[in-house]
């Protein structure tokens, strides 16, 4: 038998064959032989056994790697959503709070707002808004004065709803800039 495994093509393969490979070279490798022999397998263990330990060793290493990948990236979201991103929010201008808040209590989390506001520029940078357009035929000089529906996103909602500090921080920028962030809005 003549094996021509890569083990570049090895890396390449889906996470669930990996496993299977780990499984069924280890298998091989540590059943009994009383095992091995009713099933005829015994043979192939002797005659291959050290490309089968290769085998297992380096799926299992790869497979160990890409759990710790999985779990890495699981972790880090969830140090983006409970620390970070809200750090992001608690660390905006209490104008910005306040327009965040006025989405946030709308019904369906949209709002008009100005495309050439400086404040919402920010908030569209900061992946918090999004704008809901395709394309607006507009004079140049309109562009500060045009209302752009904008959505918040579902991150900032979910943040908001599990973390009562953000929504009272965010409320009390709102009734500090009430009279300022209306002019926004209606223009």
């Amino acid at each position: 038998m003549n094996f021509n495994i890569s083990l570049e093509d090895l890396f390449k393969l889906p996470n669930w064959i990996i496993y299977i490979i780990c499984a069924s070279s280890g298998s091989l490798l540590f059943l009994s032989d009383e095992i091995l022999q009713k099933i005829y397998l015994f043979n192939i263990r002797e005659e291959y056994g050290y490309i089968l330990g290769l085998i297992f060793i380096v799926s299992l290493i790869s497979g160990v790697g890409l759990i710790l990948k999985y779990f890495y990236k699981k972790m880090k979201l969830i140090y983006n959503i409970y620390y970070k991103d809200k750090h992001t929010i608690l660390d905006l201008s209490t104008y910005e709070k306040a327009i965040l808040f006025m989405m946030y209590t709308s019904e369906n989390y949209t709002l008009k707002l100005r495309l050439g506001d400086g404040a919402v520029v920010r908030l569209k940078d900061e992946n918090i808004i999004t704008v809901i357009y395709g394309y607006y035929l507009t004079d140049a000089l309109e562009m500060d004065r045009l209302l752009v529906p904008h959505v918040l996103q579902s991150w900032v909602i979910k943040l908001i709803n599990s973390n009562s500090k953000v929504l009272i921080n965010l409320e009390e920028s709102y009734f500090e800039k009430e009279a300022t962030i209306h002019n926004i809005i209606e223009g």
